[in-house]
């Protein structure tokens, strides 16, 4: 009795946050690059919250602005997401390496409460006749690495900048 007390509220507590943090998303109609009327919020596309100049938090991708002198990736994220946080701490590393920090652009795309990115991941997903089932989500050249992947990821830029890889999501999707 004393456990089915415990997961009942356990439960109710999951059923309790789960609602608040929806009702927060629903509302919050900057986080999704509109205003009330769905109309484009320009203070809100393409900011680059970091004000670095190879990090970009993309809030329409219709607005996206590639560097073609850089390896972009293309990384979806979840705000919330513990995963993507452990990504989110690889890419501050990466972005902090002199060895990679004027080589790549990194172009963020949260997609749990941006629906412009939401369907733009759709799209990259369709191009590469691919299902995304989770975030984080990364592609770099024509590679597509899901979960936290450090390894695998360093690996990739490393021959991408070495051989320069084709931009597959730029070329296919974005042009």
């Amino acid at each position: 009795m004393k456990l089915i007390t415990i997961f009942f509220i356990f439960l109710s507590t999951l059923f309790l946050f789960g609602c608040e943090q929806n009702e927060d998303n629903e509302n919050n109609t900057d986080n999704v690059g509109t205003n009330e009327n769905n109309e484009i919020n320009e203070d809100n596309v393409g900011t680059n919250e970091d004000n670095e100049d190879n990090v970009y938090e993309v809030a329409n991708p219709d607005d996206l602005t590639i560097n073609e002198d850089k390896v972009n990736i293309y990384y979806f994220y979840g705000d919330g997401c513990p995963a993507c946080a452990q990504q989110n701490k690889i890419w501050e590393r990466l972005l902090n390496n002199p060895d990679y920090s004027d080589k790549i652009n990194l172009l963020k795309f949260e997609v749990w409460g941006n629906k412009y990115n939401s369907i733009f991941m759709g799209k990259v997903a369709s191009y590469v006749d691919t299902n995304i089932n989770g975030v984080p989500t990364t592609f770099i050249g024509d590679n597509m690495f899901v979960g936290v992947n450090e390894d695998d990821i360093v690996e990739q830029i490393e021959i991408c900048i070495q051989e320069s890889c084709e931009d597959v999501i730029y070329n296919g999707v974005i042009k």
